[in-house]
């Protein structure tokens, strides 16, 4: 008997993403807290660091749909 190689590389994958959360849980146990107020801070910069603005938006997009 040998075992499908598709589906030992879907346990390897499935046990390396349940390693990184547990390892994302241990040092960022309010990860969405620490991102929003990071997203929030990056959008309220008011001088001209258009820069930050810029590159917290390209996140925001990449990251989810933005439609207006």
């Amino acid at each position: 008997m040998e075992k499908d190689p598709v589906k030992m590389e879907m346990e390897v994958h499935m046990k390396q993403q349940k390693s990184l959360h547990d390892h994302f849980y241990f040092y960022y146990p309010n990860k969405s807290k620490l991102i929003m107020n990071a997203l929030v801070s990056g959008l309220s910069i008011v001088e001209d660091q258009v820069q930050v603005n810029r590159g917290t938006l390209d996140f925001l997009i990449s990251h989810m749909p933005i439609k207006s």
